[in-house]
């Protein structure tokens, strides 16, 4: 049997779709459709036409003829459609949903100092804030079929906020790895002021999670976010432990490396220090920089980094050696206020990126390519299966969210693999299941009282986003160097340069 990737245990009570009392089970069918599936003997994607059974979160059965079902059962027509798994989006910063079109023309010096966690948000986000933030944009992956997603939570800057924001991942319905950043918070902000005394507390905290986490069975999963790599080994070393002795599900941290970083290597520390290798799974956000030697530790000890392509191609931190890691790569979306929050995009995205870099390579060798460098199965894949991988959860990114294959995009489509990576959008998402349950049906959102989270967050933003403007960039961009930018001017057409931009 399989266990569905979008099908995950909701904590929500009095669904608006309705069904029948099927006593302990309940049973649905998805009748009609063409399902994409991942055959663990030949290692590859499946595309089965007929249809699927599902008892509460399980998929029992997926084929032509399905003889031997429940008396009690809700038939669902899917007839033309495609289902897919839920995709997998293993790194984003959920809480900022408040900012949206607010980062348009933002580099990655800027926002560390604006939108991200030391920034002004540190001091005007209160826990409302925090908490109707990430449950829109929890809310918002739900109707881009991204049922499985890391959150980095990096504004644990108090416990209110923390608690906000983990709060909100539980409501949301959705399956959340939310891991808690342990990290210096901004008190001050002119001059700036890091307070670095904030480790004990912030553990503590996370310990009381762990004993007191309302029952959500394992959706809901609480990881631990740390970028702190640089400290002392001894200090790196016990919050591993911590890790460790709490269950935590996962670690996740931020690297870039390159003139970002410049000569600290965070995945070389953490196999320096015996840390790489370990049972708990590591995600690298980014990795743009990685090295070769760094490339091979990951294999070895099996960890993975999340790609966002979209994300590093806005800010500026590249993603120029992504291609030679695909094998140990997943997709996630990071800051979801910026740009598209939908893994199909950042499948597209990575797919023809690598492509065109597999392409230049080839050409600048004085030869003509014979194929594409990376094919749409294997786009598919990292949006799906190569997250469950990263989370060393082989039950994750093996099904399934139901496309409309009718609306213009997808009309006439005859490679369900293709139509999916390359010609569908969050429009044509029909329905989604989480465990069992429809949490997008028919194109609307199912057990979600929008009216009241929309005026809610409607509310907050104003505020919030006022105070932000007003309270200016932090100090800190200045100890970050600054470049002169060369821009093309769509006007003449002559190439001029502009301004001073902070990187």
């Amino acid at each position: 049997m399989l266990r569905l990737l979008a099908l995950f245990h909701s904590i929500l009570a009095s669904p608006i779709v309705k069904r029948q009392d099927f006593s302990d089970n309940t049973a649905i069918l998805l009748q009609g459709g063409t399902f994409i599936t991942y055959n663990e003997t030949t290692a590859s994607l499946e595309v089965i036409n007929g249809s699927m059974l599902i008892i509460n979160d399980t998929i029992v059965e997926i084929g032509a003829n399905l003889p031997n079902l429940p008396p009690h059962i809700e038939i669902v027509n899917v007839t033309g459609r495609i289902i897919t798994p839920g995709f997998v989006d293993t790194h984003r910063h959920g809480w900022q949903t408040a900012f949206r079109t607010q980062g348009e023309d933002l580099t990655l010096g800027r926002y560390f100092y604006t939108f991200a966690n030391f920034g002004a948000a540190a001091q005007i986000f209160d826990a409302e804030d925090v908490y109707i933030g990430q449950l829109m944009g929890l809310y918002e992956a739900i109707d881009a079929g991204v049922t499985s997603i890391v959150d980095h939570a990096h504004h644990t800057w108090s416990k209110e906020t923390a608690q906000a924001g983990l709060q909100a991942s539980i409501d949301s319905g959705n399956r959340v790895w939310w891991c808690y950043a342990v990290q210096p918070v901004p008190i001050q902000s002119d001059p700036y002021v890091l307070d670095k005394n904030t480790t004990s507390w912030q553990l503590a905290q996370i310990a009381e999670m762990v004993t007191n986490r309302p029952l959500t069975g394992d959706r809901v999963n609480i990881g631990l976010a740390y970028d702190q790599l640089n400290l002392p080994e001894e200090e790196v070393a016990s919050i591993f432990e911590f890790v460790k002795k709490q269950n935590l599900s996962l670690i996740t941290t931020h690297y870039l490396g390159g003139v970002f970083q410049g000569e600290f290597h965070s995945i070389e520390v953490l196999d320096k220090y015996r840390l790489l290798d370990i049972d708990t799974p590591i995600i690298v956000s980014h990795a743009s920089y990685i090295t070769p030697q760094e490339i091979e530790l990951l294999r070895k000890a099996n960890q993975y980094i999340s790609i966002t392509s979209e994300s590093e191609m806005h800010y500026g931190h590249g993603h120029p050696y992504s291609y030679s890691i695909q094998d140990q790569g997943s997709l996630g979306i990071d800051t979801h206020f910026t740009f598209s929050s939908d893994i199909i995009t950042q499948m597209r995205m990575n797919m023809q990126t690598t492509r065109l870099t597999m392409y230049k390579m080839t050409i600048e060798q004085g030869h003509l390519p014979s194929n594409t460098g990376m094919t749409v199965n294997q786009a598919f894949l990292m949006g799906t299966r190569n997250g469950g991988l990263a989370l060393r959860r082989d039950d994750i990114g093996v099904l399934k969210v139901v496309f409309d294959t009718n609306r213009p995009g997808l009309l006439g489509w005859k490679d369900a693999v293709a139509a999916i990576v390359l010609h569908a959008n969050t429009g044509d998402i029909e329905h989604v299941i989480v465990d069992g349950k429809f949490r997008k049906r028919d194109r609307r959102l199912v057990d979600v009282d929008w009216i009241t989270s929309q005026d809610r967050f409607l509310r907050t933003i104003p505020s919030a986003s006022s105070e932000f403007i007003a309270h200016g960039v932090y100090s800190g961009r200045d100890a970050i160097p600054h470049a002169t930018p060369i821009f093309f001017s769509l006007g003449g057409g002559k190439v001029t340069k502009v301004g001073e931009i902070f990187i």
